[in-house]
């Protein structure tokens, strides 16, 4: 079996989670669940699900984001991201001439346009919406349910 990195998204409203291997290839991802208010506990029993779905010694790193990702991470000494920043590496590395990104977490609703010059690519507009339910990943969740 191949080296691991896991990514944990730990948001507002529901644990994400994907393992890649060296080459950044997805091989695993995990079922989206609603941790209910219940993060952190969550997250643990997602940690150990994959620790025991792949080798502990082929894991050789765990990463998180979101909006409960730095806490986390502080506890457990591992390597956190700005979920924006994470989202928009993320968009570039699957889709390498992506121009627009709509991000709906469960908190807000974002809008990253890129622009590319030469080899690299700029962040030329942000934009969210201001602290309010309707529009985000939360209020629709609520809706569809």
């Amino acid at each position: 079996m191949e080296n691991c990195y896991i990514g944990i998204d730990a948001g507002s409203v529901s644990v994400n989670a994907v393992v890649i291997n060296n080459k950044g290839e997805l091989i695993y991802e995990y079922p989206y669940k609603r941790h209910f208010g219940g993060v952190e506990t969550f997250v643990f029993e997602v940690v150990n699900d994959l620790y025991s779905r792949f080798a502990f010694e082929k894991i050789k790193a765990l990463a998180f984001t979101g909006n409960h990702g730095k806490i986390i991470s502080e506890r457990v000494g591992s390597f956190y991201e700005f979920e924006s920043i994470a989202q928009i590496l993320g968009a570039v590395h699957l889709q390498p001439d992506v121009r627009s990104i709509i991000s709906m977490g469960g908190q807000d609703t974002a809008l990253y346009l890129l622009s590319y010059h030469g080899s690299t690519w700029q962040l030329d507009d942000f934009n969210a919406n201001t602290p309010c339910a309707s529009g985000t990943g939360s209020f629709i969740d609520q809706q569809a349910e």
